[in-house]
């Protein structure tokens, strides 16, 4: 049920008599149109429906799920934008996401997805670059750790821890700059905590992209982080490669020439376990480049 506590409408049955409803999700889109979302249970799993009105009323529930146990759905917006996102407990465990076109719902991106380590309570932001971004938890256990993808300009950047506090972090919650989550802090008492930087520190994506941007070749590394250079990248501009730690302090570089095909090598066997970003700068027209990157032990 949903109602205005304005009192431009009462309390209104938005899904079906008879049907397992739970988790209700609600958000307003740029139009001030009140967007309601929720976890339909049925017997043979469960899936997520939707409707959208105020005081002139709600449109009919439809589905915009598409998988068999789809769950804890999330309406949030990011600065204009409006993200529905949800949990889908199957094999493999999935967080997908769904964003509003000011017509209807854009096709489902699947932003993480694993066979080994279940994901929970998605949620959306802004980052404290300006950029949407989603966060979730990993895992239910003393290991669980909250997970981030950023929107660049050539999509949604590969999952990357987003915070790593002492104990586990569960139930993430975003603001524009701001994640707050549930943890011991390596303690024994459960406390709220909270990252004032957004978690992701001095970005997830320059605002000037190489027009051929490089690639990670692999996203965690163990010790080498190897960026390569499109096989048709023009000419052969001399870059320096940097890597921060989320506070922004440099804390590796590297210089060289860029050659399309290549790999740039960064050693990074002595850095801690960790989210970091790497920037790269180039002295031609081919302008600068920066991603989030996690290191493991």
């Amino acid at each position: 049920m949903v109602r205005a506590l304005d009192g431009s409408f009462p309390e209104t049955f938005l899904s079906p008599a008879g049907s397992c409803d739970i988790s209700p999700t609600a958000a307003a889109d740029a139009a001030g149109d009140l967007h309601v979302a929720w976890s339909e249970g049925t017997t043979d799993g469960s899936r997520v429906c939707w409707t959208r009105g105020g005081a002139g009323g709600f449109s009919t529930p439809v589905e915009v799920s598409s998988g068999e146990f789809c769950r804890a759905p999330r309406l949030a917006r990011a600065g204009d934008e409006l993200f529905l996102l949800w949990q889908e407990d199957d094999d493999p465990s999935r967080i997908v996401l769904r964003s509003w076109n000011g017509d209807g719902w854009d096709p489902e991106t699947e932003l993480y997805s694993s066979a080994s380590d279940p994901a929970f309570a998605p949620t959306a932001g802004l980052s404290p670059t300006g950029a949407p971004f989603v966060a979730w938890q990993i895992g239910a256990g003393i290991d669980a750790q909250i997970w981030q993808s950023t929107r660049t300009a050539s999509g949604w950047s590969a999952p990357a821890l987003l915070v790593d506090p002492a104990g586990p972090a569960w139930l993430p919650a975003l603001a524009d700059g701001i994640v707050a989550w549930s943890g011991t802090g390596g303690g024994t008492d459960w406390n709220i905590f909270a990252s004032l930087d957004g978690g992701v520190g001095i970005g997830e994506g320059g605002s000037a992209a190489m027009p051929l941007e490089p690639t990670l070749a692999s996203n965690p590394v163990m010790q080498t982080l190897s960026l390569i250079v499109p096989e048709d990248l023009p000419g052969s501009p001399e870059a320096t490669v940097r890597v921060y730690d989320l506070s922004g302090r440099s804390l590796l570089e590297v210089r060289g020439i860029l050659r399309g095909g290549t790999a740039v090598e960064i050693p990074c066997g002595g850095l801690p376990r960790g989210v970091y970003c790497v920037r790269m700068e180039t002295d031609g027209a081919a302008g600068s480049w920066s991603s989030l990157f996690t290191v493991l032990r």
